[in-house]
């Protein structure tokens, strides 16, 4: 139960009431002095030098064992492209276990085959990855 009673504003916002409606003794923050409030952390946006958010979030990644695909979109994709494979008429059921060891190995294979792109955009002498740097890794690692 509130200590101080509270009158309905217009628009639905609450006013407190005291015993006094004189303004000059009604304290803003009771709790900070006007030497303090001029320290008071306001939110800023902070700008970030070029490449450290991108580095924080390649740390992020790499420190974390989680899947970097969710599960039931991969699962619906293992499921429609095993009906295709096998026709219409044959039903393939899939246990938990074995859609996430096929997560596992298919973000195994396409880490391990970002990571040979990157090395093909670094032995050019660029940073940005290119469509020419994954179609000469599948060439060279006949994917």
């Amino acid at each position: 139960m509130p200590r101080i009673k509270a009158v309905v504003r217009r628009y639905g916002a609450y006013c407190d009431v005291s015993d006094s409606t004189d303004d000059s003794e009604k304290v803003e923050n009771p709790g900070l002095s006007k030497k303090h409030m001029k320290h008071k952390r306001r939110n800023k946006h902070v700008i970030l030098r070029q490449g450290v958010r991108v580095m924080r979030e390649i740390r992020k990644y790499q420190k974390s064992t989680n899947l970097l695909i969710q599960k039931s979109p991969f699962a619906r994709l293992v499921k429609s492209t095993a009906k295709e494979l096998t026709g219409c008429y044959i039903s393939v059921r899939f246990c938990v276990e074995a859609i996430a060891a096929l997560q596992e190995a298919a973000e195994a294979f396409l880490v391990q085959h970002f990571e040979n792109a990157n090395s093909c955009t670094l032995h050019r002498n660029r940073v940005t990855l290119t469509i020419r740097d994954v179609h000469l890794v599948r060439k060279l690692f006949n994917y």
